[in-house]
């Protein structure tokens, strides 16, 4: 007996050879308990106000048109430091904190990404790089400073909602008291802001911004710095992804839309595993985007639905 894989995750067709094809029907496996797939992160139900026990991870972004607009051409003008949204601004620090996060929980040996995939034009991507470097180094050099005014923005990202924001304080309270997901993850726990603190300088001295395209000279070097990991920042845009994997991808800046489900599929490459840090991740999104992930998370679980229905 062989076995076919078919387009979708986890589900394989047994195959054998008489004449009746298939003799046994489509079996769906179960993904483990700790992988993060749509479902988890966007939903199964029609209604989306009938799930109410989602990963808390998405930031909806409506703030990025001036800076990126979404029919822009390759020789259209490029945007200024100055027009950079807020909702990047914050998804910065927030990397940045979840490294100190991650550092805290002793996983400073580990690698952090960072995607950052808002245009396909390469010129773009590495005009944007420059001004995230920029925006970076502003930030590394006042936490080097221990300026008073940047620390307090971190803390309120770190403890503080407000009506369009969960803090990390928040997020990882929800995960734990969830009735879904209160066991997802054994290595994540509550942290207080003293603590994270004190991570964030060690944080920035790891982080490199790249941008991974074929006109830049930048590189992921995973492989070559296994033992210590990196920290990076990577602007990219169909090469970084569907092509190359993100190793301990964190946080996700994605405002590339596509209306095609298998793509739109590829591209979500924060779908995985993320063992001991779910509840630090972010993903920022536009409202589109995420209502057509949550059209595939339902898809795919009424043809689920229907396989087991069949094989009854």
């Amino acid at each position: 007996v062989g076995y076919t894989a078919t387009p979708f995750a986890n589900i394989f067709i047994p195959l054998d050879d008489s004449d009746v094809f298939p003799r046994d029907f489509i079996i769906t496996l179960p993904a483990p308990d700790n992988y993060i797939g749509p479902e988890k992160v966007f939903g199964t139900s029609a209604i989306p106000d009938e799930d109410d026990d989602l990963l808390p991870i998405v930031n909806t972004v409506d703030d990025s048109d001036y800076f990126v607009p979404p029919k822009h051409r390759k020789d259209d003008d490029m945007p200024s430091i100055y027009d950079m949204p807020e909702s990047l601004k914050t998804a910065i620090k927030c990397f940045i904190i979840t490294c100190a996060i991650r550092a805290a929980r002793g996983q400073e040996k580990k690698h952090n990404s960072m995607l950052i995939h808002i245009t396909r034009f390469q010129s773009w991507q590495n005009h944007i790089k420059d001004m995230v470097e920029q925006q970076f180094r502003s930030y590394k050099s006042e936490i080097e400073a221990n300026d008073p005014s940047i620390m307090e923005e971190f803390r309120r990202i770190f403890e503080e909602d407000n009506v369009d924001y969960k803090s990390y304080t928040t997020i990882t309270e929800e995960i734990l008291n969830s009735k879904s997901y209160y066991n997802i993850d054994s290595q994540i726990k509550q942290h207080t802001w003293e603590e994270v603190k004190s991570f964030l300088y060690p944080a920035v001295q790891k982080i490199e911004v790249k941008s991974i395209n074929g006109s830049s000279g930048d590189s992921l070097t995973y492989y070559e710095n296994e033992k210590n990991g990196i920290s990076v920042i990577a602007i990219g845009g169909d090469k970084l992804s569907r092509g190359l994997t993100l190793e301990g991808l964190s946080v996700s800046y994605f405002l590339r839309a596509s209306k095609m489900y298998d793509t739109l599929m590829q591209m979500g490459r924060w779908f995985g595993y993320r063992d001991g840090y779910i509840d630090v991740c972010r993903l920022y999104i536009e409202k589109a985007t995420a209502v057509n992930f949550r059209n595939i998370a339902v898809a795919t679980q009424r043809m689920r639905d229907d396989f087991e229905d069949m094989n009854n």
